[in-house]
């Protein structure tokens, strides 16, 4: 090959490496770039996704808070809200018991009535055969008993009334006291209710929450690892960032060639143009073609050594990227699966269900509040009404002792009345049995009136103005879920959307692995190079034995040789030339440094 093809060919392959390594120089300060961005937003991703995440309907600096502050302010609100339900109930307790108490006493008395009322229609219906008789004997007495007739018909109309009277308050009796039972019985469920509700509430929402946290804590700690393992890839990085510097050596041993190849003369015109070299020409090419091999060994090695680490790292890259994504969509599914089975959808869960439980158990509660508040109005009114029955007795007493009082009179007046006044005597006696009984019924009743109806309606009272109180705590509760599903849905989106490297660094590093693959071209047309630098020195040193010459023969220092050397900026290449020409040269930098002389 004449040294214009050969100078062609290592220019080529100048511009080919340049243009490679510079690709590489310009493109790998971007593909840092993309490196540290894409470590610094996984980085803000994971503080998102463990440490902090968007808290919706809150202003700050940056619009964002701690998950464990939002856990922790959700579950103290939680806990106020129990706290302040648990001050009402166990206040509402105390008048729970008043109640019982009071309907416990009205109940005793009410079931004492029943007995009075019992006295009360004995003596009416008493009262009525009376009637009878002395109506036959005033009927049998003629015109003289005709006054006192008139008296017996009222008094058996008094006496049929009443009886109809005490077989209403019965019923009435007989129902409010069946009423009364069932009242106290929802109490009691209530109370039995709100007792079980409270029972261990805050240990059961204490244990929601910490299971949950620890499970954000967990998650939060695999995904700080997982970001520190993805910041592997600085050094290799790094490793591949100082390889691209070794151009500078490559260029600088390319340089070097190429002023030995620029002194080169075609081989075969020095054997024909001159029969009988000098034999420092012949040694003079000898050695610029070693030489040149020895710089153009040197950089093959570099190149070498180049694309291996270039390979080496970047499969390092590529390995620690594979692996944390592999990494990162285990920790997805072992949180968050496919249909929420994970562990932090579970707690999340979890606590949604508890705090929905109580949060339902508060309405029903509600409910049969306004139930037992609804029934005691009735029963209240209820046992109004038996006032109002025994004020109608009384009217009916006041005609009884009025009849008597008559009776008396015409007996007194009628002579053939007289054997009525036994019967008269007996009337007044009943009459003032049926008046005492019926005084002591109304006192009864009052007093039952006063103790429970009282009660009754203090109670709805009470629980009225509980109402806003558990209506409040039911909304605030519902509110703590709602929130908690919104936390939910926002880490498990910080989650799903969280990734390791952008998909930009991704491609950077697809592009660098096909450069990669392009350099290996490079080490074939270096190959040929060098295949024809071994050429070169091998006709060079046939041509010196065909002319006597031993291929070891030095000759004389060339000065030409060293004039070339001395243009040299690479130490090893001066020491390798010197080596050559059998001189010497003062110790220099090490190599790719620049030498003075």
């Amino acid at each position: 090959m004449a040294t214009s093809k050969l100078r062609s060919c290592l220019r080529t392959f100048i511009s080919d490496s340049e243009r490679l390594f510079l690709n590489y120089g310009e493109k790998y300060p971007a593909f840092v770039r993309e490196m540290k961005l894409s470590l610094d937003r996984s980085g803000k991703e994971a503080a998102r996704l463990g440490g902090s995440v968007a808290q919706a309907g809150t202003t700050g600096s940056d619009g964002e808070a701690p998950v464990e502050k939002i856990l922790g302010e959700l579950f103290l609100g939680i806990k106020k809200v129990i706290a302040e339900s648990m001050e009402y109930f166990q206040d509402l307790h105390g008048r729970d018991a008043a109640l019982f108490d009071s309907l416990s006493r009205g109940m005793n008395t009410l079931a004492g009535l029943e007995s009075i009322i019992n006295r009360i229609k004995d003596d009416s219906i008493e009262m009525e055969l009376i009637s009878l008789n002395a109506m036959t004997v005033a009927l049998k007495s003629g015109h003289a008993g005709k006054a006192f007739s008139v008296i017996t018909d009222e008094l058996k109309r008094l006496s049929s009334r009443t009886i109809a009277l005490t077989d209403q308050l019965t019923g009435d009796e007989k129902s409010i006291l069946e009423s009364f039972r069932k009242y106290r019985a929802e109490v009691e469920r209530l109370e039995r209710f709100q007792t079980d509700f409270f029972a261990g509430l805050d240990e059961r929402i204490q244990t929601e929450f910490d299971s949950l946290e620890t499970d954000i804590h967990a998650l939060a700690l695999e995904v700080s690892t997982l970001v520190s393992g993805s910041r592997e890839v600085e050094n290799p990085v790094r490793d591949i960032m100082e390889t691209v510097q070794v151009h500078d050596i490559v260029r600088q041993s390319l340089d070097h060639v190429v002023m030995a190849l620029d002194e080169l003369e075609p081989v075969s015109n020095v054997c024909s143009d001159h029969p009988q070299p000098d034999t420092d020409d012949m040694v003079f090419l000898r050695r610029l073609a070693s030489l040149s091999l020895t710089m153009l060994g040197s950089v093959q090695t570099e190149l070498a050594t180049a694309i291996g680490r270039f390979t080496d790292r970047s499969r390092h890259i590529l390995h620690i990227v594979e692996l944390g994504e592999k990494r990162r969509r285990d920790l997805l599914d072992g949180s968050f699966g496919a249909d929420d089975s994970g562990r932090a959808s579970r707690s999340f869960s979890q606590a949604v269900e508890t705090l929905s439980s109580v949060s339902s158990q508060v309405a029903s509660y509600m409910r049969t509040k306004e139930s037992i508040a609804s029934n005691g109005k009735a029963l209240a009114d209820m046992v109004g009404s038996l006032d109002i029955r025994f004020k109608e007795f009384s009217k009916i007493l006041n005609r009884f002792r009025t009849i008597d009082v008559a009776s008396r009179i015409e007996v007194a007046k009628q002579s053939v009345l007289v054997s009525m006044r036994d019967t008269v005597v007996e009337m007044s006696a009943l009459t003032d049995r049926i008046g005492g009984d019926v005084e002591e019924a109304v006192l009864t009743t009052r007093g039952f009136i006063e103790e429970t109806r009282a009660s009754m309606i203090s109670y709805s009272a009470v629980s009225g103005n509980g109402t806003n109180i558990v209506e409040e705590a039911g909304d605030r509760l519902f509110e703590a879920v709602r929130r908690l599903e919104q936390l939910k849905e926002s880490i498990k989106g910080s989650a799903r959307s969280f990734t390791l490297f952008t998909p930009e660094f991704i491609g950077m590093l697809e592009d660098t692995s096909r450069e990669i693959r392009s350099m290996d071209a490079l080490q074939s047309s270096l190959d040929a190079i060098i295949a024809e630098f071994e050429k070169y020195r091998h006709v060079c040193e046939a041509c010196m034995v065909s002319r006597g010459l031993s291929p070891q023969d030095d000759g004389v220092h060339s000065e030409r040789f060293r004039e070339i050397i001395d243009r040299f900026t690479i130490y090893a290449h001066k020491r390798a030339a010197a080596d050559l020409g059998g001189f010497q040269v003062e110790a220099g930098a090490g190599l790719g440094e620049v030498t003075l002389f």
